[in-house]
């Protein structure tokens, strides 16, 4: 059975009374709050098949009455101690799911050879993957009649303030009043009801992938839009002039997608490219100490491979700069292009000196265009790889 928001409201409030415990009942059988999950087991069932992230399941549930809260700490236990078959399977399922254009290109490359698309498949990991494991998450997550995996629904984790003016009733209409709607963040009870009426289905996305499907000023390679030209791209762009490049979804530090081949042999780059200029070079004006041509910055290339192509717009030729690297008092910057389903290295910029007007420009255009979200992915990520260079030398 499920509940609606008020029951699951009336039940925290019900284990929230039993909080209060003497000193002989601390540390004892009686857990409130695990009694409480584990009578909602049914409706984290659906969230752990669905794929949903630990942490989303976590806030879900706490959105659900503020005054109450569930830890990490506690969720996992509970999850340990009795979903967990459920739990195991959502882990490795993740991690597949962390793998879709990976194992998309090993389908096309291998159809109906599971063994064989297993056996290509990168598993550096430290779950205990198996064979069945993957013929479970294809069975389930994927569609060969569609060709495509399946697509839920995104969560809105936090309210969303509104505001605008509406005609004053008190006087017909002349004058205007100013009004704040807050419009409620998810929780569990209403994403459970969106799945019980499969709005949120575990179902592949509708339209087919194709290799090149023309749609006005872009076209569509794969999964990505490529856009005609490089202005096209601008109607991405918020009121403030800035892009919005967010994660590409379910990345996590352990799971790290790969969008992008990056070819730096210029023996490999297509033959209509390896004598152009205007594509080797980046077209940096010495004089202005910027670039004359829009481009995308990352601190390192790295992270090319975690951001949605779709919330920046591919282009070809687009260029691609990363962070400064240091070398006998010279500082450079190592620029890329997009091209054709692929990222090509062009060019390694060595400037005399340091130039604080680029520095500069390329700080702000990081600051106004990358999403907390994957800024604050990119420093677990810088922490995450150091944690574990520690480790490797800690074992030498």
């Amino acid at each position: 059975m499920l509940y609606s928001n008020d029951k699951f409201i009336k039940r925290i409030a019900a284990f929230v009374a039993h909080e209060v415990r003497t000193d002989l009942e601390v540390g004892g059988i009686k857990r409130p709050k695990i009694d409480f999950l584990v009578s909602i087991s049914e409706a984290i069932v659906l969230l752990l098949e669905h794929l949903y992230p630990l942490s989303e399941q976590i806030q879900l549930i706490n959105n659900i009455d503020k005054s109450f809260s569930i830890s990490d700490t506690t969720y996992y236990r509970f999850l340990k101690e009795h979903l967990f078959n459920s739990y195991e399977l959502h882990r490795k399922n993740r991690f597949f799911a962390a793998k879709t254009i990976e194992i998309k290109r090993l389908i096309g490359m291998f159809p109906n050879q599971y063994e064989l698309q297993y056996s290509h498949l990168s598993l550096n990991t430290k779950e205990s993957i198996t064979f069945a494991d993957y013929l479970h998450f294809i069975n389930h997550y994927y569609s060969p009649q569609a060709e495509a995996f399946f697509n839920k629904r995104a969560l809105k984790l936090q309210p969303t303030i509104i505001k605008g003016v509406v005609p004053n009733p008190n006087d017909g209409g002349e004058t205007y009043l100013n009004v704040t709607v807050e419009e409620p963040a998810d929780n569990i009870a209403s994403v459970v009801s969106d799945i019980k009426k499969e709005v949120v289905a575990i179902m592949p996305e509708i339209q087919k992938p194709a290799e090149k499907i023309s749609s006005g000023n872009y076209s569509k390679v794969g999964q990505w839009k490529v856009y005609e030209k490089n202005e096209d791209r601008y109607a991405l762009k918020y009121t403030d002039g800035g892009y919005y490049i967010d994660l590409m979804p379910d990345s996590t530090v352990e799971e790290l997608p790969k969008l992008w081949e990056i070819v730096t042999d210029r023996n490999e780059f297509p033959r209509e490219i390896q004598d152009d200029f205007s594509f080797l070079y980046g077209k940096y004006n010495r004089k202005t100490q910027g670039f004359d041509e829009d481009y995308i910055y990352f601190n390192h290339i790295d992270f090319v491979q975690y951001a949605n192509p779709n919330t920046y717009g591919l282009v070809d030729r687009l260029l691609f700069i990363t962070a400064t690297a240091y070398d006998e008092g010279k500082i450079g910057y190592l620029l890329y292009r997009y091209y054709k389903g692929k990222i090509y290295f062009i060019e390694n910029l060595v400037l005399p000196k340091v130039s604080a007007t680029l520095t500069r420009a390329t700080r702000h255009w990081y600051e106004n265009n990358i999403t907390a979200d994957f800024g604050e992915f990119m420093k677990e990520l810088l922490a995450y790889k150091r944690k574990c260079d520690e480790e490797k030398l800690g074992k030498k």
